[in-house]
């Protein structure tokens, strides 16, 4: 792809020095995938908590375990992992949810990604959008420097995915 014609040398190495990557598009497989890996972790938690996740009554003694008022350090390391149980399945079910819509499994699962970032919860958001891409790797600096260098948001399209991809260029 031909760099702009307004962009020196010195300021294409200086967006080169960024590696940026297309990260592909969302994708059911992605999530089955990040879904089965939530659930493996999930069951790690539960079980560094001291609790087995296949048990019958595993719900009520997790609950159980989240009201305590930890008076020891392993008690503490106990409410911990429980708690990290309880986020991990969260968003598990924010994933499976998505699968299960189908049809509108894109919509789904940006409607899911918004709502973790209303309630500050970007690192979750962050972990469910890129766990439910595909993976493409096309060089995004390539798209960059084929426009100036102006500050200006734009929109273009990975000609290797097709993902419309936002970015807004340094000021040169």
């Amino acid at each position: 792809m031909k760099i702009h014609d307004s962009i020196t040398e010195e300021q294409a190495q200086h967006v080169r020095a960024i590696v940026r990557r297309c990260r592909g598009p969302h994708t059911t497989a992605a999530a089955r995938r990040l879904a089965k890996s939530m659930r493996t972790q999930a069951d790690s938690e539960a079980r560094l908590a001291g609790l087995d996740p296949l048990a019958d009554d595993f719900d009520g003694r997790l609950g159980q375990l989240l009201e305590l008022e930890p008076a020891t350090q392993e008690e503490a390391k106990a409410l911990a992992h429980a708690q990290q149980c309880v986020a991990v399945r969260s968003l598990e079910e924010a994933v499976r949810g998505a699968i299960s819509a189908e049809d509108k499994f894109l919509p789904t699962l940006r409607g899911k990604i918004r709502g973790l970032m209303l309630v500050d919860r970007e690192r979750e958001a962050s972990l469910l959008d890129e766990g439910c891409r595909q993976g493409c790797g096309f060089d995004v600096n390539a798209l960059i420097l084929a426009h100036p260098l102006d500050g200006r948001q734009r929109v273009v399209t990975c000609p290797q995915c097709g993902v419309e991809i936002t970015y807004t260029p340094p000021e040169a």
